[in-house]
């Protein structure tokens, strides 16, 4: 699914053209009208329509009121924190993991960091869209799993995948799944729209709203 209805950017295209030729000619003579003069009108309206695009693309595309009709992106910038729910090799859940998902989002990129206390892992590629099914708005990333230093060799370097679904507005849940064979669930709770927030898992209340299942 392409993150914006493209046949809306063309329309509005052709409409933005049409309508600077229509205000010309009431404003000018027809006999000024030349090919040349039409080119130029063309070209500065094509002009004022691609910084209006460049515009719309790095800074405006998550305002709610394009949502549906012409974004087709979830909104899941920002920063989350939760809780990390591993699985045993029989599905048995083990102690759950505070955490801080920070996501960088723009209408086509998108980076996520995970931070908890003895580890940090970076996306290297990912994706957030509304599946064309279900409906259900979700974000899949691929991501590398760098623990700290005097953690490795109990806790190596790894590479794994996160699908969560956006519940709400400010929720995600879903799991995860690493090349070490290990699982588990993941569940977040949006606190800021900023992505510069410290990572602080003995907060009081960290996880107190975060629910312990993701499922």
């Amino acid at each position: 699914m392409t993150p914006l209805r493209r046949e809306w950017l063309i329309w509005g295209l052709v409409i933005a053209v049409a309508l600077t030729l229509f205000i010309v000619y009431r404003l000018e003579r027809p006999e000024h009208i030349t090919p040349i003069s039409v080119f130029v009108i063309i070209e500065s309206t094509v002009t004022v329509m691609g910084i209006v695009y460049a515009l719309f693309i790095g800074f405006a595309w998550h305002y709610r009121f394009f949502k549906g009709w012409l974004v087709r992106v979830p909104d899941v910038r920002g920063t989350w924190k939760g809780s990390i729910l591993p699985l045993d090799a029989s599905g048995t859940s083990l102690a759950s993991v505070p955490c801080q998902l920070v996501i960088r989002q723009k209408l086509f990129s998108i980076s996520c960091v995970l931070h908890t206390r003895g580890a940090r892992s970076q996306s290297f590629a990912g994706n957030a869209f509304v599946d064309e099914d279900s409906g259900e708005e979700r974000l899949v990333y691929a991501y590398r799993g760098i623990p700290r230093l005097a953690d490795r060799r109990t806790n190596p370097s790894h590479e794994g995948t996160a699908v969560l679904v956006l519940k709400e507005r400010d929720r995600l849940a879903g799991t995860y799944f690493t090349d070490r064979c290990t699982r588990g669930e993941i569940a977040l709770i949006l606190v800021s729209r900023k992505t510069n927030i410290p990572f602080a898992p003995d907060n009081e209340g960290f996880d107190r709203d975060v629910p312990r299942s993701a499922s």
